[in-house]
């Protein structure tokens, strides 16, 4: 009982830290340095909020650096709530589109440049750590592929992150029953409205599981 208390203790905690990071950002000009002299400074958490945004967002991935309070909610809320999903998974996932996300604005906010065969000069979308991460990509690869690197990329991310979440729909049936008889026994417990979702989620769950197989094989 003691142990769960501390874990939730623990998981508000982080969620107030997400809230602070995420309202710290928002609020965060990018024009301003990090200082210890309140009466300059426009964030609403004021010196604790400019550091916080000048090191995550300039220096760090630039506006997808919301991802990252977002990454600790969900911490939070696994460890707060009884749910039982996968959290590593989840993060990972979180991870990867934080990153996607800041090397696709960089390229975006500097496409004017790259597309003369420039390097990398706007880094205000990106951040530091994101438009050093394109200009690697840029460097190895060139515009063109960098288009192909970052379609490919975030056309992989989609599909996996669908595909995981159509098989995990079903929640409890395992991948050697999915038939539609059970499916169906399943979503009739439920109500009309929530019964209809369910069935359309796991068709579309079943579909995304086989062509997960026959990609696999």
């Amino acid at each position: 009982m003691k142990d769960k208390l501390k874990i939730q203790i623990i998981g508000w905690l982080l969620l107030i830290i997400s809230l602070l990071i995420s309202g710290s950002m928002i609020g965060y000009d990018l024009t301003e340095e990090p200082t210890l002299v309140a009466q300059k400074i426009n964030n609403p958490f004021n010196i604790l909020g400019v550091y916080i945004g000048f090191y995550l967002m300039k220096l760090g991935f630039g506006y997808a650096a919301l991802m990252i309070p977002m990454i600790l909610a969900t911490i939070s809320f696994y460890l707060i709530s009884n749910f039982s999903f996968n959290l590593w998974r989840l993060l990972r996932f979180e991870v990867l589109l934080l990153i996607l996300l800041s090397v696709t604005l960089g390229f975006i906010s500097n496409l004017s440049y790259l597309s003369e065969f420039k390097e990398v000069q706007n880094y205000e979308n990106s951040g530091l750590l994101g438009g050093l991460l394109l200009s690697l990509i840029y460097d190895w690869t060139g515009f063109y592929g960098s288009v192909l690197i970052l379609l490919s990329s975030l056309s992989l991310f989609l599909v996996s992150f669908l595909a995981c979440q159509g098989t995990c729909l079903l929640s409890g049936l395992k991948p050697s029953s999915l038939r539609l008889e059970q499916v169906a026994l399943k979503c009739l417990k439920l109500g009309s409205k929530q019964a209809i979702f369910c069935v359309h989620q796991s068709i579309f769950s079943c579909i995304f599981y086989i062509i997960k197989n026959s990609v696999i094989k």
